[in-house]
């Protein structure tokens, strides 16, 4: 086979090819900022006092229903009933009835918001304090959550608190204390219409005991739920089911092709092919899975599958500019890139070890959050900043490598002058169409980087909520889905376009048949000649020579 089907098919089909990707993009992006809403829906739940006279821990206390709480207005009332903070329920059902959860919210992540005042005694909230509490969480099936609920876990949590005092310092109350809100919990799966989150303020009044000492005057506590739009979830799943047939199907294409070549397959041939069966990998629709069976691991596997895919994609732009640099340094082989690939391995290991730390920490245990310990918020900014200033460092190599791609394909062109006209037009508009593409790679990676760095971002600042409880920094559905269909349409184009073409004869060829001459070159590093050689190689070499742009760049297969 005679080169890549980006050199040999005509200008008009690769128009209408590009017509299509572009038009596949334009789909995701609209779909994604005029259809789908938004990634992520807030709902804030008010804490019910519940009273517990009996003071049994393992009773859970549901606000409302048939088997609705004895509870009070504040802790005015209680004093006055005598009621101890021992005796003191806060009570939350998520979500307020009617409404129920669905599977299609994905995951459920709770901030927990305080109201706190200075107390009558002079109980202010102390430089180091910490909150500990008692949680319990249930669940129930039944509509509007009536019916019995069903114990699910319970935990003993502390969090610490950072507090700002506000209001009239002459005030005998001394005013209350703007705090910043805890991560509460975060689960993985939402399999359950209704849950149930029962909170305690345990009191030791021994002398020797801390334990909520130091915390205020606590008025009212509150849960911000946050999970995926169903509707989300529904388009997300859909551009899933549809882009993971059509890259399955073109990389089967690219594999055909490969495979009838009369030569091993190249480094870049074999790194097109593991790009793809990653793309293939992430499109896999299995949160689909989820709306059958309760996964608590969903959001662990597609953490690490997201992993796996950046890990490949960028080691593909390496590997794929590299392969077309005009240098001395022998490639087609992984050894070339051990240096260039450093960056990579360290960023992916950094995001390994955080998913592994807080997502698998929190399958057996919803309420631990990496987050709530000084020594965990320092680690998990530790591997998250290192990251995100690898892959930094790696965008900067990147567009180091293209510059001195494009100045060496600049100096190589010089060479195009003394050739026959036809031969100059012919090697001309193949490295037009070659900057065409590599301008689209580095537009992919202009927008992978930015997602990136924002997915990393938005990590630190999940537990900040703003007026409007939603996170302070999240990214919209049209951004989210756009960027996602910038992959696939990559992904497809590099499969199609650098497929080997199944033309006998390539557009060279054909268009001069009566020098019997090719022009290849030799780049050195002072010099570029160019060098006239016979066109009579065996028929088995033309079927399997490398794409026209290889052997312009003076590549050549290592067995």
């Amino acid at each position: 086979m005679a080169g890549v089907i980006l050199e040999n098919m005509s200008t008009n089909k690769i128009l209408k090819f590009c017509a299509i990707l572009l038009f596949l993009q334009i789909v995701c992006f609209l779909v994604g900022g005029l259809i789908a809403p938004m990634p992520t829906n807030p709902v804030r739940v008010i804490g019910t006092k519940c009273i517990d006279n009996t003071v049994n821990h393992l009773k859970l206390f549901p606000p409302r229903g048939k088997n609705g709480c004895d509870k009070i207005r504040d802790f005015t009332e209680a004093t006055e009933k005598h009621i101890t903070a021992e005796e003191i329920v806060f009570s939350f059902q998520i979500p307020h009835p009617p409404h129920s959860m669905s599977r299609s919210f994905q995951f459920m992540v709770g901030v927990l918001t305080m109201e706190i005042e200075r107390g009558q005694e002079g109980e202010a909230v102390g430089e180091d304090a910490e909150m500990s509490m008692m949680i319990t969480m249930g669940y129930n099936n039944e509509p509007n959550g009536d019916g019995e609920w069903h114990p699910l876990l319970q935990k003993n949590e502390s969090r610490k608190l950072n507090c700002i005092e506000e209001g009239d310092d002459e005030d005998e109350r001394g005013g209350t204390y703007n705090c910043e809100p805890l991560s509460l919990f975060e689960l993985s799966s939402v399999h359950h219409k209704h849950y149930l989150i029962n909170i305690r303020l345990p009191v030791d009044l021994s002398e020797n005991s801390d334990i909520n000492k130091d915390i205020g005057l606590v008025k009212d506590l509150q849960i911000v739920e946050i999970h995926q739009n169903g509707g989300f979830t529904t388009i997300w799943l859909t551009m899933k089911s549809v882009f993971f047939p059509l890259v399955l199907g073109m990389m089967l294409f690219f594999y055909r092709r490969v495979s009838q070549l009369g030569r091993p397959p190249l480094l870049m041939e074999r790194t097109i092919l593991a790009l793809a069966l990653m793309m293939s990998f992430i499109n896999f629709p299995l949160e689909w899975l989820t709306f059958v069976a309760e996964v608590p691991a969903m959001l662990l596997i597609g953490d690490i599958r997201q992993g796996a895919f950046y890990a490949m994609l960028f080691s593909f732009w390496i590997i794929f500019i590299g392969e077309h640099m005009m240098d001395s340094v022998e490639r087609n082989s992984l050894k070339a890139y051990r240096q260039q690939l450093v960056a990579v391995v360290i960023a992916c290991l950094c995001l390994l070890t955080f998913d592994l730390a807080e997502r698998g920490s929190q399958l057996r245990n919803p309420f631990y959050s990496v987050w709530n310990t000084e020594q965990g918020y320092k680690l998990a900014m530790g591997f998250i900043i290192m990251a995100a200033a690898c892959i930094f460092l790696y965008f900067c190599f990147l567009l180091f490598m293209v510059f001195c791609l494009f100045r060496n394909l600049r100096t190589k062109s010089v060479a195009f002058n003394s050739m026959p006209k036809h031969r100059k037009k012919y090697y001309e508009g193949l490295l037009y169409r070659f900057r065409f593409f590599m301008v689209f790679t580095m537009f992919s990676a202009v927008m992978t980087v930015i997602f990136f760095i924002m997915s990393q971002v938005s990590e630190i600042h999940n537990w900040y909520i703003d007026d409007e409880d939603q996170p302070k920094f999240h990214y919209t559905s049209g951004f989210f889905t756009g960027v996602y269909g910038l992959w696939n349409v990559y992904v497809l184009a590099v499969l199609f376009l650098y497929s080997p073409s199944h033309k006998d004869e390539p557009l060279l060829s054909r268009a001069d048949q009566s020098e019997g001459s090719q022009v290849e070159f030799e780049m050195t590093e002072s010099t570029t000649t160019p060098m006239v050689a016979p066109t009579t190689a065996a028929p088995s070499m033309a079927q399997s020579a490398p794409s026209e742009v290889y052997q312009l760049l003076r590549k050549t297969t290592v067995d």
